[in-house]
Formats: structure tokens, C-alpha cells, sequence
């Protein structure tokens, strides 16, 4: 391809966060909205409350929407999963552990929406933000380590995907777009706008009394969720960013949110009286249940933001590690191909060419010359400069964290290529050269790769055991 490797890469992580504002949020108010198009006036009928736990279990909320939505995520998951396995093997494109991640998302989304949970939070207020504590804080992260657009991209068939891609690669003011909304700041904006608004008594309240309204909360309080998580583990996967931004944006997300469970917490007086009359079946006085529900929005929370930020500070120690191994690896290479290194910046150039002038040698720096490297570290090299970062999870290649494509860790195990070609090494070059002979409609386009340069790619991909 004739993009840059810095283009690709933006193209693999904003297109990520792009398909999620298309794919995810166009649908999410119509999914969360509970009943919208029968309560399009934003009244409730009159209700009969529950009277505890005596009438718990019967309080199940089969709203369509929600049913259909989850239904439509799990069932295109399911069947990119298994689209996924059956080209790339078992376990690989997608991992077991991330389909249990993104399983346990949908089980938490049906505990939330549809289990009596949702209806006993309606009056008590406690409930109420266990359930948005689930939504926050436990589907939304659940949902992103699943990689579902991944995942579902991979549902569709292969000509539909290709087109998609070739459609996002065109459209570069969306990739603007995208990578300005998974800014840190403006997410850490955008989560901390929607969770203060929402909390307003009026606002607050008026989801108690519409459906409709109800709806668009869960909504935001998803959407912005996922797309704080999903910047979350961004920065955790890419070994070349720096993880402090990350590291930083829980720290301020958890002063929010503690800030508001604080305030919820130590008020003296009823901050929603709708509330007021609704907890006495459960033998709760209003206010109990208000600084209950500030404990939940303060505590649970606290613990899974510590934890990130535990996995987080990990994840760069590890970044460190790699970079450094990668450096003392490059110059072992030098040193035992004899050759002068590379100058690294202009100065040196100038410097270098004026010695040897003086010296009246005209001898050119072979460093930089194919036969100077191993076929595995041209490999790498070329790895690089065809983009193949974007697409694809590469192990030992910083920055190589694509999702488009399936990973390509254990690659040299691999029983077939492409679905449909016996691992080996000719049929690699082959598919790298021409993909598009070897399966028409696949996502992988026609790069102009050589023969050579896709022996040197093979040569690397074989180490990955």
C-alpha cells in the first residue's frame, strides 16, 4: 500500500472507535429505550409497586428492544467467531477468554435491563445505581475486551467486508473525527458531562416517570462508557504509547465519580423525593437509601478503577522491557554484521560524509543494505513499511496491534493460511503477493508485495511460535 505505517495505525484505532460510534450508538437509544414507541408521549401508566422481596422474581421486564438488540449482538458475534476459528484456528482471530468477556457483557446487560433488578430499581435508589454500576463499570469493559467489531465485521461476508474497509479508508474526515473523540481529555469530558448531568434532580427523576427517558440515559451512561474503556485498553495494548494518559484519565474519572457518590452520600435532605414514598415496602427509609446509594456510586467503582490502573502500570512496565529488548536486539544485529551503523540524525550524516570525503574513501553505508540484515529482521522491516501493523496483533513488533485482522501470534503452528492453504512457505509468499487470487472479497488487499520482500515476511512469520 502506499500509505505510511503512522497512517495505518491511526487507520486500525480509529476505525475501531469509528465503527463503534456507527455500528453501537445508532442503535443504542432504540435498544435501551424500554418500550419508546409505546410511551412516545414520556408518561407512565399507573403502576402497582412491588411489595419486597416477596414479589421480586415476578418483576421481569421483557422489554422487545432490549431482547432484540442483545439477541441481533450475540447471534453476529456467534457467527464471526466461528467464521474467525475456521479460517485462522481455534483460539486465534479471537481468543476463548475474550468470548467469555464479551458473554459475560451480555449476561451483566440482562441482569441489568431485564432481570427484577430493573424494576426494583425504580424505587429504591440504591438499586438504581447497582444497575448503572453494571452498565459502567462491568458491561461496558466486559464488552470492549470481547472485541465485538472485530468480531462482527467478520460475520458479514468477505466482499462486504472488504467494502466497509475500502469505505473507511476513503472517508479520512471520519478518522479525524474518531481519533479527536478518543482524545483522553475530551472522553474524560464527555464521561464526566453525562454522569453529572444525569444526576440532576430534575433530569434524574424524570427517568423515573418516562421510559423513553430512561432509555436515553442508559444509553449515554453506556455509550460514553464504552467509549472510555475502549481508550482505556487502547493505550493497554499499544506498546508504543505512553500509558501515564491512561494511567491519568482513570485517576480523574474516579474523582468524578467519587465526588458524586460523596455528595450523594452526606446529604442530610432527600436529593429525589420521588423517591420518598417508594422504599417503604422494603423497609427502608429514604434518606438510608440515598446514602446507600452513594456508597455504591463511591466504593465498587473505586475498586475497579484501582485495578486498571494496576493492570495499566503493568502493561508499561512491560512496554519498557520490550522497547529495551528490541534496542539491544538491533544493535547485536549491527555489531555482528560488521557494518558501521546508521546515522540516526542529519548532523551525523553530515559528519560521516565529510570523513570520508576528507579520507578519500567513497565507500556508502551498507548498513542499510538488504544483505546487512537477517531475513527475519528484513522481515520485520517490511512488516512495517506495508502496514501490516494496522491490521494485525504481531508479536515481538511494537505498535503491531491491529483488530482488523485475526492475530498472528503462533503463526508457524498454524495448521492452514488463508482457510484454505497448508502452512507452508510458498503458499505464504503466494498470499501475501496476491491475496485476492487466492480468495477474492477478502480484506487483505493488493500491497505490490515482491517475491523477496514476502520471503523476508514469511521468514519472520515462521519464528512465531
Amino acid at each position: 500500500m502506499g500509505t505510511s505505517k503512522a497512517t495505518h495505525g491511526m487507520v486500525s484505532r480509529t476505525a475501531l472507535a469509528l465503527s463503534f460510534a456507527l455500528v453501537f450508538l445508532g442503535p443504542a437509544a432504540r435498544v435501551f429505550a424500554h418500550g419508546g414507541a409505546a410511551h412516545a408521549h414520556d408518561t407512565r401508566a399507573p403502576r402497582e409497586p412491588t411489595r419486597g422481596l416477596t414479589d421480586f422474581w415476578t418483576q421481569w421486564t421483557f422489554d422487545p428492544w432490549v431482547l432484540i438488540g442483545l439477541a441481533v449482538a450475540s447471534l453476529l458475534y456467534w457467527r464471526g467467531v466461528r467464521t474467525l476459528w475456521r479460517r485462522a484456528g481455534r483460539d486465534h482471530g479471537v481468543r476463548r477468554w475474550q468470548v467469555v468477556a464479551f458473554t459475560a457483557a451480555i449476561a451483566s446487560l440482562v441482569f441489568a435491563l431485564i432481570s427484577p433488578l430493573h424494576a426494583i430499581s425504580e424505587e429504591l435508589f440504591s438499586v438504581h445505581m447497582v444497575q448503572h454500576l453494571i452498565l459502567m463499570v462491568v458491561a461496558a469493559p466486559l464488552f470492549i475486551l470481547g472485541d465485538p467489531l472485530l468480531v462482527w465485521l467478520w460475520a458479514v461476508p468477505g466482499r462486504t467486508r472488504g467494502r466497509l474497509l475500502r469505505w473507511w479508508r476513503g472517508k479520512g474526515w471520519l478518522r479525524r473525527v474518531a481519533a479527536f473523540l478518543r482524545h483522553p481529555l475530551v472522553v474524560w469530558a464527555a464521561y464526566a458531562l453525562v454522569l453529572w448531568i444525569w444526576h440532576l434532580p430534575s433530569l434524574f427523576q424524570a427517568t423515573l416517570v418516562s421510559d423513553l427517558i430512561h432509555g436515553v440515559q442508559h444509553s449515554c451512561f453506556f455509550a460514553v462508557s464504552l467509549l472510555f474503556w475502549y481508550t482505556v485498553v487502547d493505550f493497554a495494548r499499544n506498546r508504543r504509547r505512553t500509558h501515564g494518559a491512561a494511567i491519568l484519565l482513570i485517576f480523574m474519572t474516579m474523582m468524578q465519580a467519587m465526588a458524586l457518590g460523596v455528595m450523594v452520600a452526606s446529604a442530610d435532605s432527600l436529593l429525589y423525593p420521588i423517591y420518598g414514598e417508594r422504599t417503604e415496602p422494603w423497609g427502608l427509609d429514604p434518606v438510608e437509601d440515598q446514602q446507600l446509594a452513594g456508597l455504591v456510586m463511591w466504593m465498587p467503582p473505586g475498586v475497579v478503577y484501582v485495578l486498571a490502573v494496576s493492570l495499566l502500570v503493568a502493561a508499561a512496565l512491560e512496554a519498557a522491557e520490550y522497547r529495551t529488548r528490541k534496542r539491544e536486539q538491533r544493535q547485536a544485529d549491527r555489531r555482528e554484521s560488521g557494518k558501521l551503523p546508521a546515522p540516526s540524525t542529519p548532523l551525523s550524516i553530515l559528519l560521516l560524509a565529510s570523513w570520508l570525503s576528507l579520507s578519500g574513501c567513497a565507500v556508502e553505508d551498507e548498513s542499510l543494505r538488504p544483505e546487512s540484515f537477517s531475513d527475519t529482521t528484513m522481515g520485520e522491516k517490511m512488516i512495517y513499511s506495508y502496514g501490516c501493523t494496522s491490521c494485525h496483533v504481531i508479536p515481538g513488533i511494537s505498535d503491531a496491534n491491529g483488530t482488523i485482522g485475526p492475530p498472528l501470534d503462533s503463526y508457524s503452528q498454524r495448521k492452514y493460511i488463508a482457510g484454505n492453504l497448508l502452512n507452508r512457505r510458498e503458499n505464504m509468499v503466494r498470499w501475501l503477493m496476491h491475496p485476492q487470487q487466492v480468495e477474492p472479497g477478502t480484506a487483505m488487499p493488493e500491497m505490490g508485495i515482491t517475491q523477496q520482500q514476502a520471503g523476508w515476511m514469511a521468514s519472520y512469520l515462521e519464528t512465531l511460535k
